[in-house]
């Protein structure tokens, strides 16, 4: 869903709906990388820039279905293109 595009209206219903975001993720990606600590496991990681803040219901959402699920959000902020920055 969220490959569908920052235009997609049903990419920005589902986001309000599972993520509580009202503003569309933009430059989405994904990776996923073998996990070797242990056998069937993959790390998968999802990059997006987003006006709102994280998507916390959907990481509850998910935490609450799949106990096992490890999340871990590292928010990096771009302020060396604003005026002022460093």
């Amino acid at each position: 869903m969220l490959e569908a595009g920052e235009d997609s209206t049903e990419a920005l219903t589902w986001l309000q709906a599972n993520w509580g975001t009202l503003r569309p993720l933009r430059h989405v990606s994904v990776r996923a990388l073998p996990d070797r600590r242990a056998r069937r496991h993959v790390k998968v990681m999802y990059e997006f820039w987003s006006a709102d803040w994280s998507p916390w219901q959907a990481f509850v959402r998910l935490q609450s279905e799949w106990r096992e699920l490890v999340f871990d959000i590292r928010p990096h902020y771009d302020f060396v293109n604003k005026p002022g920055g460093q």
